[in-house]
């Protein structure tokens, strides 16, 4: 006999015996019951494949003694149960529809469709007993009846075909089928057993993981917190350092000057000289700073200017601000600048299906599809434009400035968020009902989906939200900058139900129901203290060899000077009748 070794989400593996016609339900009904897990919150996955519960072995393409993996579903009823419509083919071949709870059992599906139709399909005649047949196994006598449930046989959702006919069973074949029933119902009792003393070690391990996982939550805070503070200390302590480093060059330099002779050049050369160490001794305090908090030696966005250039002179206040930024930062953390963005008012409004907003938007597209195919035809005026614009592209890239990507990223982020102040999300439900919020853009992603949460009938529901087809993720790490929402953008909702429409899910008296243009003039409001976006293009200006036309100085200056010697040394040897008259 084969066995299927199943992984189970407690690192565990429970080994399963089966046979070619043993149903996969069966196999994940056991290892649930040994290791103490809930049967419908749960499904079996073959290489990040899901396996359908009411299949056979044979019809599951597995291999012998194959490992599959036990996973949480991504569909939980909440105790719900789902109603599955069953079509019920009697031995004439005609057909009943019905919609039943996957916790019904066989016999009282037959009891429903025995009103629907002219005969009785429970008690039938001459000894008969009824079976039904589903995925080639077959179910017989009035007591497998009522102990197979819809659930059991693998079928959770969906439509399925049961088949019905009458049989005839000896005395032997009833015994057979009543010893089977007694022995796996004695079977299911010994399971039930274990699965309520693994259940309670699950419970037991679960708590045990979540309080370590505080103590070392609460552990890692801690040791932030000291190494913040030590940080704290050496960046005052690298503060103190340059005072007194100048004090004693300053006092060193006053003995020296006691000589007469000497006594003038000293004190014109003591400005000078202090100044300098005071560079060099701000350059040595960044070297350490640097490799004391694990950071670059020499900071982008301090050092170099907005010409592309570094600037020694520079070097000295870049030094004092990075000193004055560590002593400031305790918590250098994304998560916490993003948290700390006070929530504004959302002012949420649905928007009104408007017929005459559809009306126009209707036309719009069909003057759209009526454009002439002339209008895509290149004319001179629009050759002139492109090579205006290759030749502007041509003098950005010859005098752009050698900067590293992160610098650039970093410098456009800043300036976004210069820019984007306010963002207006609009969010598109499934039957077209679209939800208007506002938002600062630098709050964090989860803003998002605790506004949804907010406002929704049923709080634990999972739903997720989509930027086209990207899915975002609830985090703090991210602001709505960064992923592409600010400062104007549409996500579409879905849930995780059968139900995806506004009223199924939204409490409707939180939103006022406007029209598309008020919804527009609400946005235009909001979004009018936003500025125009430039992105940060680094050039090298006032370089010395390049002039604005491309061309080199000191070939400018050879054309200036007159024909070289050489073009004059070869017009000399020239003859007399290749010479102008």
């Amino acid at each position: 006999m084969n066995s299927i070794t199943v992984i189970c989400p407690n690192s565990r593996r429970c080994v399963v015996k089966i046979t070619p016609s043993t149903q996969l339900r069966k196999v994940l009904e056991e290892a649930c019951l040994k290791q103490g897990f809930d049967i419908s919150a749960h499904q079996l996955k073959h290489h990040n494949h899901t396996l359908d519960l009411a299949l056979p072995l044979r019809l599951t393409g597995l291999p012998n003694n194959a490992t599959v993996e036990m996973v949480q579903s991504a569909s939980i009823s909440n105790g719900i149960p789902g109603q599955i419509h069953i079509a019920l083919q009697l031995p004439d071949g005609s057909r009943f529809m019905g919609q039943f709870p996957n916790k019904a059992n066989l016999l009282d599906v037959l009891y429903e469709f025995s009103q629907k139709s002219t005969q009785d399909l429970v008690k039938c005649a001459d000894g008969q007993v009824p079976c039904c047949a589903y995925m080639n196994k077959e179910y017989r006598g009035e007591a497998e009846l009522k102990l197979t449930t819809l659930e059991k046989m693998g079928i959770t959702g969906g439509r399925c075909l049961i088949r019905y006919f009458a049989m005839r069973m000896s005395q032997n074949e009833m015994s057979k089928l009543e010893n089977r029933l007694a022995e796996e119902y004695e079977r299911t009792k010994k399971l039930e057993k274990v699965y309520e003393t693994r259940k309670m070690e699950n419970e037991r391990r679960l708590q045990l993981e979540n309080e370590r996982e505080e103590i070392f939550e609460r552990e890692l805070k801690m040791k932030r917190e000291a190494e913040a503070t030590r940080m704290l200390e050496r960046s005052q302590e690298a503060d103190r350092n340059p005072e007194n480093a100048i004090h004693t060059t300053l006092l060193s330099s006053a003995g020296q000057t006691q000589n007469g002779t000497e006594c003038v050049a000293d004190a014109e050369r003591l400005p000078q000289a202090s100044s300098r160490l005071i560079q060099l001794q701000s350059l040595l305090n960044q070297v350490n700073t640097s490799l004391t908090t694990n950071t670059g030696d020499f900071p982008g966005e301090q050092l170099i200017g907005e010409d592309g250039r570094i600037h020694l002179s520079d070097l000295e206040t870049a030094a004092r601000t990075e000193n004055v930024r560590l002593s400031n930062s305790i918590t250098p953390s994304s998560e916490v600048s993003h948290l700390a963005v006070e929530k504004c008012d959302r002012m949420p409004v649905i928007i009104r299906k408007d017929l005459e907003w559809d009306k126009s938007i209707k036309d719009v597209i069909k003057k759209q599809d009526d454009i002439d195919d002339q209008f895509f035809e290149l004319t001179v005026n629009d050759v002139r434009s492109i090579r205006q614009d290759l030749r502007a592209e041509a003098g950005i890239q010859e005098q752009r400035a050698l900067l590293p990507k992160t610098y650039i990223a970093e410098k456009n982020k800043r300036l976004k968020e210069e820019s984007y102040k306010h963002t207006v999300v609009r969010f598109n439900c499934a039957d077209r009902t679209i939800i208007q919020a506002q938002f600062i853009s630098r709050e964090p992603v989860s803003r998002l989906f605790e506004f949804v949460t907010e406002n929704l009938k049923n709080s634990l529901i999972k739903f997720d939200l989509c930027l086209a087809n990207q899915k975002l993720s609830s985090t703090t790490l991210k602001n709505l900058i960064e992923i592409g929402v600010a400062p104007k953008s549409s996500l579409y909702i879905r849930f995780y139900s059968q139900e995806n429409t506004f009223a199924a899910h939204f409490v409707r008296d939180k939103f006022c129901e406007v029209s598309m243009p008020e919804a527009d003039e609400l946005s235009r409001k909001w979004l009018s203290v936003n500025g125009i976006y430039q992105p940060y293009v680094p050039k090298v200006t006032n370089a010395e060899d390049v002039r604005p036309n491309g061309k080199r100085q000191s070939e400018s200056l050879a054309n200036d000077a007159g024909p070289s010697k050489l073009k004059q040394r070869h017009s000399e040897n020239l003859p007399k009748w290749f010479k102008k008259p």
